[in-house]
């Protein structure tokens, strides 16, 4: 009883102690110890201010809360076949100036090449080859994509092969598409026929192809980077490869837009960036061709494409 009593009193003794001065002292302390009034303890506004436990949500209600954009630059680049071999450190170069998240890279000449691509622009990559050979299995011709995983991550890659027609005089016996799906996005990196009837084959074989309709499915924006070997935008008379509407309207029809600068009227390219987007957010930053691009190494240049491709809410 007397123990009861005791604990009692000492419980009535701090209750009046933060109710009356809001503090508790304790003997044989200099310092006090600073506490809410027991009124204020029970509600949960101003504990961080006590604790650093639970942030202060600014906007917790609001109608139109902040939101941050997410960019997404991209290149593509035909570094021309054998012209990639001999300036295979320029063309690196090129890339990591170009200052890219994501890199569609065609006439890649064998494997290794690709590989010190990679190496010397510290990003991880996929390679497909079109025209086997090579000594080992090395591969002797083929496109790849690039991406710098540490701002991006790591895609899922699907590769798909299609062979020419018999009817066709590409010089490739195959050409090929890579998707790579990635957390918010997917790319797609390809080198389209010189045969005209066969990009009508690799335009309906990547709408229809399952990965991408999932994609689309996911709401994920999509794009389609690479040397669609039809020139767009150009004067009349100069189209390359036939009928520049073989691959280009279908997608357009599809729901694509070409982000290239087709409003400049000295534009004339067939290295196209492509994008099916269903968000509402979609802007674009920055597009052309790079500063450090150098028209000597490759009868290409690249093209770079920067764009806002949606908007999260900061709830903070």
């Amino acid at each position: 009883m007397k123990k009861f009593l005791k604990i009692s009193t000492i419980f009535v003794f701090l209750f009046f102690n933060i109710q009356i001065f809001g503090q508790i002292y304790l003997p044989g302390f200099n310092n006090s110890f600073e506490m809410y009034m027991l009124s204020d303890l029970m509600h949960p506004i101003g504990w961080d201010e006590v604790w650093g436990e639970f942030p202060c949500c600014c906007n917790c209600g609001s109608s139109n809360p902040p939101t941050i954009p997410k960019y997404l630059s991209i290149l593509t680049y035909n570094i021309h076949g054998f012209d990639g071999i001999l300036y295979q450190y320029q063309h690196a170069t090129v890339i990591k100036g170009s200052n890219v998240e994501v890199a569609s890279v065609q006439e890649i000449w064998t494997r290794p090449l690709f590989l010190n691509l990679k190496a010397e622009t510290q990003m991880k990559g996929r390679m497909v080859t079109t025209r086997e050979g090579g000594v080992l299995g090395t591969g002797l011709y083929g496109h790849g994509i690039l991406w710098r995983n540490t701002i991006v991550g790591n895609p899922t890659i699907t590769k798909v092969k299609i062979h020419r027609s018999s009817e066709s005089d590409d010089g490739d016996p195959k050409r090929a598409y890579i998707i790579a799906e990635f957390n918010d996005f997917c790319v797609i990196a390809t080198h389209y026929s010189t045969y005209a009837p066969d990009r009508v084959v690799m335009t309906n074989s990547i709408l229809n192809h399952s990965k991408v309709q999932m994609c689309f499915n996911k709401g994920k924006p999509v794009y389609i980077a690479g040397d669609l070997n039809e020139t767009f935008n150009c004067p009349q008379g100069t189209n390359y490869h036939n009928d520049p509407n073989y691959s280009i309207k279908p997608l357009k029809n599809s729901g694509f837009e070409v982000l290239n600068d087709y409003n400049n009227p000295n534009v004339c390219m067939r290295d196209l960036i492509l994008e099916k987007n269903t968000n509402f957010y979609k802007e674009i930053i920055e597009r052309g061709v790079p500063n450090c691009a150098d028209p000597t190494i490759s009868d290409h240049l690249p093209y770079r494409v920067k764009v806002i491709y949606k908007k999260v809410h900061n709830n903070y």
